[in-house]
């Protein structure tokens, strides 16, 4: 498969706490997923303390209807710029249900159907939701 997420961000704040809004253009393709179109952003960090805080992301495909909220705790090390994220991530799907009208019978009475007009008869959002756990170091 293969990824591609060019995009543009904008932040505003301080090192302590800070917003971002983003833009971009999602391409994902694997045997089994395809991920492509518009993506939105929006996240933040906020300083709760001298060694944690709590940063989040959001991203929104509207094209595929895909939402990922990414809330975490953030704690930094005391001796060096390290720091871990602990939260989780909840990916999100909408799913939408068909049925095929019916255009006649055959011979034997079975039902023909129109195959090629689906009607979208209602839908779901189908979760995800696993663990994360991150490191990083500032250089």
């Amino acid at each position: 498969g293969t990824f591609l997420l060019p995009f543009a961000v904008g932040t505003y704040g301080t090192p302590d706490n800070q917003f971002s809004l983003g833009v971009g253009y999602s391409s994902f393709n694997s045997d089994d997923i395809e991920l492509n179109g518009t993506a939105l952003n929006i996240g933040g960090y906020h300083k709760m303390g001298s060694r944690i805080g709590f940063v989040y992301e959001a991203w929104y495909l509207p094209a595929t209807e895909t939402a990922i909220i990414t809330p975490n705790f953030r704690i930094y090390t005391n001796r060096d710029r390290r720091y871990w994220n602990f939260g989780f991530a909840n990916f999100s799907q909408k799913t939408y249900y068909y049925d095929y009208p019916i255009i006649g019978y055959d011979d034997w009475g079975y039902p023909i159907y129109d195959w090629d007009n689906p009607i979208k008869t209602g839908g779901s959002w189908e979760r995800l939701i696993l663990p994360t756990i991150t490191f990083a170091m500032y250089l």
